[in-house]
């Protein structure tokens, strides 16, 4: 399959709109831009990202993989359904809690999901995971106020921080999830290494 050239408006600038009004993921957001077009294409494009008003529901980090992509998509849908073509992509962003057996016994791990909209089609990209000790599952679950309850809650510093120790955070993982779901939106538009584009 011949690889098309990326579309000159692009490669111009690029406005994004994100499903969020928290300065915190908008940052994120502009973060997997710049690193996909300024490092992995070589072309420092202005990246504008503006914030869009969405319902917000605190319920902690109680979700599947699959829950968190659909609700990306929806919130993507909703965004480009309400703006037309005034933006060139819509973000939409979740992060939560996916549990996989392993072994026979249940291991739990957070995880964000980005979806980006945008050429016609769309793309999902996922950060890391990192690991959830089932005793902070058991201490938020028998104190409701406790650790994992507020370290899941949008407005703290996030899960993420909590398991690293304050190494990763929570927009670190906002920025790779989108850089990896920009990654699959674009494979199509270059052959071999993204630099050879145009």
């Amino acid at each position: 399959m011949k690889a098309k050239s990326f579309p000159p408006e692009v490669l111009r600038g690029v406005e994004v709109a994100v499903a969020s009004s928290r300065s915190e993921s908008l940052l994120a957001v502009r973060e997997g831009f710049v690193r996909y077009f300024h490092k992995g294409l070589d072309r420092p494009v202005p990246v504008a990202v503006v914030p869009q008003e969405v319902e917000e529901v605190l319920r902690g980090l109680e979700s599947t993989d699959d829950g968190m992509v659909a609700r990306c998509l929806e919130r993507t849908r909703e965004l480009e359904s309400r703006l037309g073509d005034a933006y060139q992509f819509y973000v939409g962003v979740e992060e939560g809690l996916e549990t996989l057996t392993v072994a026979g016994e249940p291991r739990h791990y957070v995880r964000t999901w980005a979806v980006v909209r945008g050429l016609g089609t769309h793309a999902c990209g996922g950060s890391g995971s990192l690991e959830v000790p089932s005793r902070m599952l058991e201490e938020g679950i028998a104190d409701p106020g406790g650790r994992l309850h507020a370290a899941g809650l949008r407005r703290r510093e996030g899960l993420v921080a909590a398991l690293s120790s304050g190494l990763e955070s929570r927009r670190g993982a906002v920025a790779v999830a989108v850089f990896n779901a920009l990654a699959s939106l674009f494979f199509d538009f270059y052959s071999g290494h993204p630099r050879s584009a145009n």
